[in-house]
């Protein structure tokens, strides 16, 4: 085999510097798109353990006033709560219903992080008897 000829062989094997950068740039592109999408679902789960554990203080404040043998007095009352290592700003609303003998309850709360806005709010009814 000649020179000339190895030569013709060797140029066809391989990538051009162009095609590898393309390839590169597309790599780079989707491996941002990734790593944004792995951002927003490590938000999302610390968000969702954040509700979770307000639904389950939530739930944890209307057990102890179903529970107690005084029916509950009508009004709002906050108070803050310690669990699972966080405080937590409990505010409950206590109304007359349409039924004397029935009570509303409404359970809201907040992080102490962020105590704009409650994180879940849940509703009970309580009768006298």
């Amino acid at each position: 085999m000649s020179a000339i000829s190895k030569r013709n062989t060797l140029k066809f094997k391989g990538f051009t510097l162009l095609e590898v950068l393309i390839a590169l740039a597309v790599l780079a592109i989707s491996s941002m798109a990734v790593s944004r999408q792995i951002g927003n679902s490590i938000h999302q789960q610390s968000a969702l353990s954040e509700k979770t554990m307000a639904m389950a203080v939530a739930d944890n404040a209307i057990s102890v006033l179903m529970l107690k043998s005084k029916w509950p007095n009508l009004g709002k009352d906050d108070k803050t709560i310690s669990w699972a290592n966080r405080e937590w700003l409990v505010s409950m609303d206590v109304s007359s219903t349409s039924e004397p003998w029935l009570r509303e309850i409404k359970v809201s709360v907040f992080s102490q992080n962020n105590d704009q806005s409650s994180l879940i709010e849940l509703t009970a009814y309580r009768g006298q008897y």
